[in-house]
């Protein structure tokens, strides 16, 4: 257990620190390298890991045409290290660079990046970075997708949201929402041209993977499935629909950003699917996952609404206790917290 406290803890320390201070720009690569080892080189470590063990043998020495998946990107990551000779390990650390870059690149956007950092690490880190290693490295695209909105980029924001769609097709929820703010402004005939060319990707997809296709497989999983059921799903989308409210409170602070749009959106989206959890826990608590980069950009932002230091301080020290507390909680009382502890590695293996 000490490994992620003290990852917490030392992160945590560097929560006042502005972006505009130079600190920052040292601290950023260090956490990106540091990161990666951390959930690269882990063993043994995820409720999963033998389940991803088997998908990387399995796709190793796939022929080239078997590896149209439903997450194609993540079969061909998986056949490209086998090939190589990389090993799981080698999967492991794209996706945590992934991952962690993009965690980066979008706290950085932030005036307090390691208040979202600090945030992050507590769930999104370490439990999705290193036990869903699929959707975390489509985490990771989204993140920095995020990251490049505000610049006017919307070439690259499709395109890392795209590969993000074939590392894990939930991801095409948060495709969704982006291609609806870039066509609710203007008709742009290229970007229609590549959503329907993503449509009829997906739908090759489909096609090739045979009797079940991708929407059935959906269904089936995530939402008709009594297999699947995802414990703890209420608590951890209690903390976003929490988020959600406030950030709708307080949305005239946040307006001033020229993301905001994005961000009422996520909010919005949460509250509405509230009352799907009680049935379909999985489905839901898979697509909150990415719901709760809100939770990074709101405390990192709200701490700009107090002008008074003293009060600024005591709100910091409370965001920071708070996801401290969420860790912990998770640590000891987490449902398969059992498969994290005690932390391993492969390079003490």
């Amino acid at each position: 257990m000490a490994p992620y406290v003290l990852f917490y803890v030392i992160n945590s320390l560097f929560s006042w620190v502005s972006r505009r201070n130079f600190l920052i720009k040292v601290l950023a690569p260090f956490f990106v390298i540091y990161s990666m080892l951390f959930i690269g080189l882990r063993y043994e470590i995820g409720a999963d890991w033998y389940n991803y063990l088997d998908f990387y043998y399995y796709y190793k020495d796939a022929v080239f045409g078997e590896l149209i998946a439903y997450d194609f990107g993540y079969a061909l990551l998986n056949y490209i290290a086998g090939k190589l000779e990389l090993g799981i390990a080698g999967v492991n650390t794209f996706c945590a660079f992934v991952f962690s870059y993009g965690l980066v690149k979008f706290a950085l956007r932030q005036h307090y990046p390691w208040v979202a950092i600090s945030a992050a690490i507590s769930y999104l880190l370490t439990v999705v970075a290193m036990g869903y290693t699929r959707q975390s490295v489509a985490i990771g695209f989204i993140l920095w997708a995020l990251s490049e909105f505000d610049k006017g980029k919307k070439n690259k924001v499709l395109f890392l949201l795209f590969l993000a769609v074939i590392l894990h097709f939930s991801s095409a929820v948060i495709l969704a929402i982006f291609i609806f703010l870039f066509l609710s402004k203007k008709i742009d005939f290229k970007r229609v041209f590549f959503v329907i060319f993503i449509a009829a990707l997906f739908g090759y997809y489909s096609y090739r993977r045979g009797q079940i296709g991708l929407i059935d497989y959906v269904v089936s999983t995530y939402l008709e499935s009594t297999i699947f059921h995802s414990v703890g799903a209420i608590h951890r989308i209690g903390i976003n629909v929490f988020v959600s409210i406030l950030y709708l409170i307080f949305l005239r602070h946040f307006k001033k950003y020229q993301d905001h749009k994005i961000w009422f959106l996520f909010a919005i989206l949460q509250l509405i699917l509230v009352p799907f959890v009680f049935r379909f826990s999985t489905f839901v608590d898979r697509v909150s996952l990415y719901f709760q980069t809100i939770q990074l950009v709101f405390f990192s932002r709200f701490l700009e609404y107090f002008e008074d230091k003293n009060i600024k301080a005591i709100v910091l020290f409370l965001i920071i206790a708070f996801y401290f507390s969420v860790l912990l909680v998770w640590l000891i009382y987490g449902h398969f917290s059992e498969y994290w502890i005690p932390y391993k590695s492969f390079i003490t293996q």
